[in-house]
């Protein structure tokens, strides 16, 4: 026997969970050339780091002075920003992801990032400032992804989208834009219900390697964005909205 409930899913797209006071301060330098663009916009001009008339030695030479002047306390954390995966426009984007070997590489960036913080602010910590993995702002058409785990063995949970600040069904019509009233849904399951299964399924198609050893392509449902999202027993689900639009984070 196997049941159904209704379930409202609030997304906090309108308040903010935190903010930045006045006594924050980032320093940053980026190494963005002056062609570096955005879809069409190229915002960073002559402000990235490549364009200083300085060498190596005294860009590091000058790291060096300013945290070496600045006392301990002052000084909380020291940030990376993680691109590993290049830009979001990258035809070779999807099979970097899936590549455990490309993916091991920014293990070195860490390292060193630590050890520069080791030597040269060993009261502050090392911290992953941005780690959208593409640069570019990510793919072109940004959304909202959701992780939703199924963990009861009978009832399925009809889901629907809601913001935190009216409560209304999360949809957008957009004229001329049909895709955007679409969602991707990526439905994992164990084969003939059986949790113990050493066979997932992913939107009903067994999720093993190809006859080459290679990672199998992993298409998405395209379900209409108005419609709940049908969350079958013992299931995890990944929901990929570009309907939902989040003003905090603008």
């Amino acid at each position: 026997m196997s049941d159904a409930k209704d379930v409202k899913l609030v997304v906090n797209g309108v308040t903010s969970i935190a903010t930045t006071d006045n006594n924050f301060i980032c320093a940053t330098l980026d190494w963005w050339p002056a062609n570096k663009c955005n879809y069409g916009d190229c915002p960073w001009g002559q402000t990235g780091i490549l364009n200083l008339a300085l060498g190596a030695s005294m860009v590091r030479n000058g790291f060096k002075a300013s945290y070496l002047n600045v006392a301990p306390g002052v000084v909380d954390g020291v940030t990376h920003h993680i691109y590993n995966l290049g830009a979001g426009v990258d035809k070779d984007l999807i099979n970097k992801i899936q590549d455990p070997y490309f993916l091991s590489h920014v293990a070195e960036t860490f390292k060193s990032v630590a050890q520069a913080v080791k030597e040269f602010t060993p009261w502050a910590a090392p911290w992953v400032g941005e780690a959208g993995g593409a640069y570019n702002s990510g793919s072109k058409d940004p959304g909202v992804t959701v992780l939703l785990i199924n963990m009861s063995n009978s009832t399925t949970f009809n889901i629907s989208f809601v913001y935190d600040m009216n409560l209304n069904p999360i949809f957008e019509t957009v004229p001329g834009r049909v895709q955007k009233t679409m969602r991707e849904e990526y439905h994992m399951t164990p084969k003939d219900g059986n949790i113990q299964s050493d066979v997932v399924l992913l939107n009903g198609t067994p999720l093993q390697l190809t006859k080459s050893l290679d990672i199998p392509e992993m298409k998405p449902q395209l379900i209409d964005a108005s419609s709940p999202i049908i969350a079958k027993p013992d299931s995890i689900i990944f929901i990929h909205t570009k309907s939902f639009k989040a003003p905090t984070c603008g």
